[in-house]
């Protein structure tokens, strides 16, 4: 039974990776109104994206593989339009495509910014949705963080940084806060020397 709970566990991770693997040259975008892509969605993000782009550095090759509409309903009279999802070829655009949408307010169509997002498998888009509580809670307390891929939560606080593999090690860490707060300890020194594991510091 064990031995069998085994190959289970092991066939559930390569087709976690599997998944992962097939999805990762894709990225979603969201804030383009509808049917503005003209009768080829492929072409029409293709071209986008070269206009958009155009002064950075990107491949000399890009090529928009395969683009759509997600598989929704299509949205009423001013709600907000569904995602479309891009396969773009080469890894190396992709990852150009993304730093920018996080790094510059340039990534805009008809003057709206528009929101670029990596595509995630089920398991990944869960766990990242398992933080939201407590980005909240930092939130809350001016603490910076930023959700890094696919799933992992960076903390800056006290000019270091530290990283969580899940929710329950910020709690933690937050916990451990509050104690140094209330005893008076150099917070910093004091998270330095407890942390361990994925949420670690440097």
């Amino acid at each position: 039974m064990a031995q069998v709970a085994s190959r289970s566990g092991a066939l559930e991770v390569r087709l976690e990776d599997s998944e992962a693997r097939s999805q990762w040259n894709n990225i979603h975008l969201l804030g383009i109104r509808e049917q503005a892509e003209g009768p080829s969605v492929a072409v029409f993000v293709e071209c986008w994206i070269k206009d958009v782009l155009q002064p950075l550095v990107l491949s000399g090759m890009l090529l928009v593989e395969h683009a759509q509409r997600a598989l929704v309903v299509p949205p009423r009279p001013g709600a907000p339009p569904r995602a479309i999802i891009v396969r773009i070829l080469n890894y190396r655009d992709r990852d150009c495509v993304l730093r920018t949408a996080r790094e510059t307010d340039k990534v805009r169509f008809e003057n709206h910014k528009i929101s670029i997002y990596p595509e995630y498998t089920n398991k990944v888009q869960t766990s990242r949705k398992g933080f939201m509580e407590v980005q909240a809670k930092l939130r809350a307390m001016s603490v910076c963080y930023k959700l890094l891929c696919p799933s992992c939560l960076k903390v800056i606080s006290g000019g270091r940084s530290h990283f969580f593999a899940c929710p329950e090690e910020v709690w933690r860490w937050l916990e451990m806060w509050y104690k140094a707060h209330l005893s008076g300890l150099n917070w910093a020194d004091s998270a330095a020397g407890t942390m361990g594991g994925s949420g670690g510091s440097n």
